[in-house]
């Protein structure tokens, strides 16, 4: 069968809007920079379009700044927004939830063949998140936060490994075919998850560091209401024959300053709540938006001589610079600050459209 490939491709070494094409619901994005520069990550999908993604651009990327994640209000009995602890011991099953609201579950998922890196009790996976949320609540214009999955105030990173090799998961040809195309990894992610029972709870949405290979981007993502799903994702090993390979990245560098590979997820994690909408002044490519080079949900627009996204700017990345595109913006189109997978909860919180 066909689809709608990766959405948005985020990809060390590529073009913006090539990178872009990260996955929307099976479409691709892969985000970019300029030859040399090793920031970029493939945005696994949200944009472009065969990850099931949503847009181009490196599906992750969005300034760092080490805030200490902790302000805002509990909700739901959820500590604020930062408060967690790392897990020291494997998970291979959910961990019972601190709440049921709407929350972002971290999954390290592997092919049947690929080196375990520990990832997910080495501390790599949890300092990326501290990270991202350092940044992400900086930028909120209450100190707001996503909602992690925790068990007893731990982050619940769960480990899964697959049936199938790297080399069945990452495809064999460059068509639309979903069980095939190179664009459709994030898709035969979400399918073989689910066929485990992993993928199990409405109310998450599940962040993928998968430790396999693309030669599409080095991420992706959904879309919806344009490309459904619960599963949005970073392919570690991606575009392994770039000038700028994915892997070239580290995870969790810092943790309280993002790299490549937060922006990625954080771009790919807001590709896949419905962000940017298309009735967004300024969206382009499934999800994507062109004014700053520096915003987190940028891509550069195909065919046109707008710069690599640049998540290395001094002046640091921004969650939608203008506030009038997908975040505060007080318009009609659909609004990050009332999702509800943030915390505190925002009045009137909506869950994705399609969900």
């Amino acid at each position: 069968m066909t689809g709608m490939p990766e959405r948005s491709r985020l990809g060390p070494g590529l073009m913006r809007s090539a990178v872009l094409a990260l996955a929307l619901g099976s479409a691709g994005c892969i985000v970019g920079e300029p030859p040399g520069n090793t920031g970029d990550v493939a945005d696994s999908g949200t944009s472009g379009l065969p990850d099931s993604g949503t847009s181009g651009l490196p599906d992750s990327g969005t300034p760092d700044v080490p805030d200490s994640g902790t302000s805002g209000v509990p909700d739901s009995g959820t500590p604020p927004p930062g408060t967690f602890s790392c897990p020291t011991a494997r998970s291979t099953v959910d961990r019972a939830d601190s709440t049921t609201d709407y929350k972002v579950k971290f999954l390290y998922v592997l092919p049947s063949d690929e080196v375990d890196r520990s990832l997910d009790i080495n501390g790599a996976i949890c300092r990326s998140v501290q990270a991202q949320n350092t940044w992400f609540t900086s930028q909120t214009t209450n100190g707001a936060g996503f909602r992690y999955d925790l068990s007893s105030s731990v982050l619940d990173i769960q480990f899964v490994r697959l049936s199938k090799t790297d080399a069945q998961m990452k495809g064999t040809d460059t068509t639309g075919d979903i069980n095939t195309g190179h664009a459709y990894v994030r898709d035969r992610i979400e399918r073989e998850l689910t066929a485990m029972g992993v993928i199990n709870d409405t109310r998450k949405l599940y962040a993928v560091y998968y430790g396999g290979t693309s030669e599409w981007a080095c991420g992706g993502a959904t879309w919806p209401p344009v490309i459904i799903g619960k599963v949005v994702a970073l392919y570690l090993n991606g575009l392994p024959s770039s000038p700028v390979p994915c892997a070239s990245n580290p995870v969790g560098n810092s943790s309280t300053v993002p790299g490549y590979i937060e922006y990625a997820m954080l771009h790919e994690m807001v590709h896949g709540l419905g962000f940017v909408p298309d009735a967004a002044p300024n969206e382009h490519s499934s999800g994507h938006v062109y004014a700053l080079a520096r915003d987190l949900m940028y891509s550069p627009r195909p065919g046109t001589s707008d710069p690599y996204w640049d998540i290395y700017s001094p002046l640091g990345v921004v969650l939608d610079s203008g506030r009038d595109q997908y975040y505060g913006h007080g318009g009609s189109q659909l609004d990050l600050a009332d999702s509800a997978f943030l915390q505190p909860l925002p009045a009137g919180a909506a869950a994705p459209p399609g969900w």
